[in-house]
């Protein structure tokens, strides 16, 4: 990164902890408070597995993971080898994600490679969004139909996971009318909810 940055930029290697627009300052990690004239804040998002009720304490096991998650993303390639047959279940939450097409992305490269495997055929693979699409951009929105289609993935609209049991296996969703459902699964890849860090949120701002 050092390597890129224009001559005169000073790169500060810490977590920004608080601002104060009132004072124009921000504190850092460490307890170093920056002042500035002007501030832009690139803070991505972050995600929040904890609600989903359930979800946290089955991660990386009982089938379930996430390429969201920099501890059990490896999990998911594991999970995808390990399963020869039975229900899979992709999400999508109800929230902003990084990377919008990610969680349809996941759910293609599974199918591609169970095609490859020989075992497609032995595997349901249901796809689940509260969008009332399964992309937001409706020029999209019908080419990735017509993908789901091809590839024979169920696609669930309206629909957002909000539980998972993971020893018994089951995840849990609610539909747009509130009706509230069960799912058996043998590999669960989930999207969660995401929003602005927290410290952002409780910031000024």
């Amino acid at each position: 990164m050092g390597q890129v940055l224009p001559p005169g930029v000073h790169w500060v290697q810490e977590a920004c902890q608080t601002f104060d627009p009132e004072r124009n300052t921000i504190t850092l990690s460490g307890g170093e408070q920056l002042e500035y004239e002007v501030l832009i804040v690139a803070a991505g998002l972050q995600q929040n597995f904890d609600k989903i009720k359930g979800l946290r304490e089955t991660l990386g096991k009982n089938g379930v993971a996430s390429i969201y998650s920099y501890e059990f993303s490896p999990v998911v390639w594991q999970n995808i080898l390990k399963t020869s047959r039975g229900t899979a279940l992709f999400t999508n939450p109800a929230t902003a994600v990084n990377c919008g097409g990610a969680p349809q992305k996941i759910a293609y490269l599974a199918e591609s490679a169970w095609r490859s495997a020989g075992v497609r055929n032995q595997i349901d693979i249901k796809y689940f969004t509260p969008s009332p699409g399964v992309f937001a951009c409706p020029y999209y929105c019908k080419a990735l139909d017509k993908i789901m289609a091809e590839k024979g993935i169920q696609a669930n609209v309206k629909t957002n996971l909000v539980e998972v049991d993971g020893e018994n296996q089951l995840a849990t969703f609610e539909r747009g009318d509130g009706e509230i459902f069960t799912q058996k699964f043998d590999f669960l890849h989930v999207t969660p909810p995401m929003s602005a860090p927290n410290f952002l949120q409780d910031s000024g701002l």
